[in-house]
């Protein structure tokens, strides 16, 4: 789809720009000092706005991934399994809300997540959701389906629907709880001052 705005006219001067969609790329068509035809393609600048759908949106880091960008005046899909919106009620401001769309669904559900990215027109993509420590070790089998093979799905998905762009957050359930530090590093490591030099602990 293209979107002609026309930005600028003159007395003799007509200039329209085109956002096309695909490329992201803003188009500028008018006239020239001499009065000839003229098209500049320019990269997006800072100001344009983009649509993001955000998995795990009502948990803590998703919520707050939400409303960064929220603030920053984006359109955001916030997307989760849980009716539990409690973090983006408390965190988000009233403009902010008017930005965000909330979706329930299951990124189990690979129709699902499709329909909602494409449905929204979502070109940008943030994955948040995942099982934690507890969850993982109480359903291993669920945790792989959810934070291994749902993430391969998703990421198929936006290679087909042709989404610009995806980022992934890991967690500091990385580097295991207290008692697992302990007992593979030593004591020390138990109440450490967590920091991206912090040795993982994959077994917690």
């Amino acid at each position: 789809m293209e979107l002609w705005r026309k930005f600028e006219q003159g007395k003799e001067r007509h200039t329209y720009q085109r956002i096309d969609s695909e490329y992201r790329v803003n188009i500028f068509l008018g006239y020239n000092e001499n009065g000839n035809m003229s098209m500049v393609l320019t990269e997006p600048g800072q100001n344009m706005k983009i649509k993001c759908f955000v998995t795990g949106a009502t948990g803590l880091v998703g919520s707050y991934v939400v409303k960064s960008l929220a603030a920053d005046g984006h359109e955001v899909v916030a997307f989760s399994r849980s009716d539990d919106g409690r973090w983006l009620d408390w965190i988000l401001t009233e403009e902010e809300k008017t930005r965000v769309t909330r979706l329930k669904g299951d990124l189990l559900d690979a129709n699902c997540v499709r329909r909602a990215i494409v449905d929204n027109n979502c070109e940008y993509v943030a994955n948040i959701a995942g099982r934690m420590n507890r969850d993982s070790r109480r359903d291993p089998k669920g945790s792989i389906q959810l934070n291994i093979h749902a993430f391969q799905d998703l990421l198929e998905i936006c290679k087909e629907e042709k989404v610009r762009k995806v980022v992934w957050a890991s967690s500091s359930v990385v580097y295991g709880t207290k008692t697992d530090r302990a007992a593979r590093y030593g004591e020390d490591m138990a109440d450490c001052i967590l920091t991206e030099k912090t040795p993982y602990c994959p077994g917690s």
